[in-house]
């Protein structure tokens, strides 16, 4: 889908951003994102990486009408993935995934401007000083009940929907409560996430 997204477009735009709805760009003392793209500093390069910060349930299982800045400022230590800002006007290229676009095409910075070199997800030192991407993966408990429900609009099987639940269990602290409303809510079983958390 991304890599439809970018040959289908990569000829109309100058810089190509790959984020999602839960994910929201921090770029410092920068108030217009093209301000940011269009510094002297990423001239030569046609990769930005951005490392992301995921906030956490903050132990909330039901939605609250505030701001996400202030329902779930606690943050996930264990977090090492980017997101990437790709250059328009390139002609064949393959992304395979966004997290990690190959660097063997295209040279690659960081939000300062200084040459980054990705080689996998885990693969660097996270930057949350300047410029970085808050991802809200969870939300609350029922916000990510409705997120499992909603699907995604290519993968839509009970193993992705496991998966998914999964990168939950990295990022959270399970609770008997959490784990019996997503049961309740999705329809799934999370056996294993009890064995390790209340049997």
């Amino acid at each position: 889908m991304n890599n439809c997204c970018y040959q289908n477009n990569y000829d109309k735009y100058d810089w190509i951003l790959f984020y999602e709805i839960d994910e929201f760009i921090n770029l410092h003392n920068y108030t217009n994102v093209k301000k940011f793209l269009y510094e002297e500093k990423f001239k030569n390069y046609q990769i930005i990486y951005l490392s992301l910060i995921l906030h956490t349930d903050n132990n909330q299982l039901h939605y609250e009408n505030r701001p996400l800045s202030e329902r779930f400022p606690k943050i996930s230590k264990a977090y090492f993935e980017v997101k990437s800002i790709l250059k328009g006007h390139i002609p064949n290229i393959t992304i395979n995934n966004i997290h990690t676009l190959s660097t063997e095409y295209a040279s690659c910075c960081d939000g300062y401007g200084r040459p980054s070199k990705i080689f996998g997800v885990n693969a660097i030192v996270p930057d949350y000083t300047n410029y970085y991407i808050d991802h809200y993966y969870s939300k609350s408990t029922e916000e990510f009940i409705d997120k499992i429900n909603k699907g995604d609009p290519v993968y839509n099987t009970e193993s992705y929907k496991m998966a998914r639940i999964d990168k939950l269990a990295q990022q959270i602290t399970f609770t008997k409560e959490k784990i019996e409303m997503i049961e309740n809510g999705t329809g799934l079983s999370l056996s294993k996430f009890k064995r390790l958390y209340y049997y």
